[in-house]
């Protein structure tokens, strides 16, 4: 429960900071409403977090001693990698489903909810990407404390240079560049083509 009401209260806060904080300046340069605007990338964004948690799970697993139980059943690893993964998708296509179902309700205005199925395809993609690259590096990193370091330096650079919160056209040159290279940026800009 503390989870999941973290998991939404969050991304709403981040929506009404964002949009308070911000919508002035979408205002004052003609573009469309900001709250529209932020929604998809909060959405995007908590897809990808949520999914991250994968990584987490496996560190506690190896700390702990269970991932030698994982080992010794009579299941290939690569199964057991792909289960959990797609296990770690799921949480994260449930809770940014559960924000976007709140969001439609919040802000009428949204007209991507009409292509859900497009949407929901999108978020999937993030999720099982993140949670992918959850899995491969919680595998490299011996420990919880290098995970974390490997964790904060990815997700922050990840969430920022995605356009989630600020069009990408008013950034940077540099930024613009590196946002090409951002795989949560194409996840982002899918949900709001959609």
């Amino acid at each position: 429960k503390a989870r999941l009401c973290g998991s939404i209260g969050q991304p709403l806060l981040m929506i009404f900071a964002f949009g308070a904080g911000f919508s002035w300046m979408f205002e004052a340069t003609g573009q469309e409403d900001y709250f529209t605007f932020v929604v998809a990338g909060v959405v995007a964004v908590n897809t990808m977090m949520s999914s991250f948690g994968s990584g987490f799970e496996l560190i506690r697993d190896k700390e702990f001693w269970f991932i030698k139980e994982y080992l010794v059943a009579p299941v290939k690893r690569i199964h057991l990698m792909i289960g959990k993964t797609l296990w770690w998708a799921s949480i994260g296509m449930f809770q940014g489903g559960i924000l976007l179902f709140i969001c439609s309700f919040l802000w009428l205005s949204i007209d991507w909810i009409s292509n859900i199925l497009l949407v929901l395809l999108f978020m999937l993609g993030i999720a099982v990407l993140f949670s992918a690259f959850s899995m491969i590096f919680a595998s490299l990193v011996p420990d919880f404390q290098g995970f974390q370091i490997v964790n904060s330096f990815l997700i922050m650079p990840l969430m920022m240079l995605s356009w989630a919160f600020y069009p990408l056209q008013t950034a940077a040159p540099w930024m613009q560049i590196v946002a090409k290279c951002n795989p949560l940026a194409y996840g982002v800009d899918g949900i709001r083509r959609a």
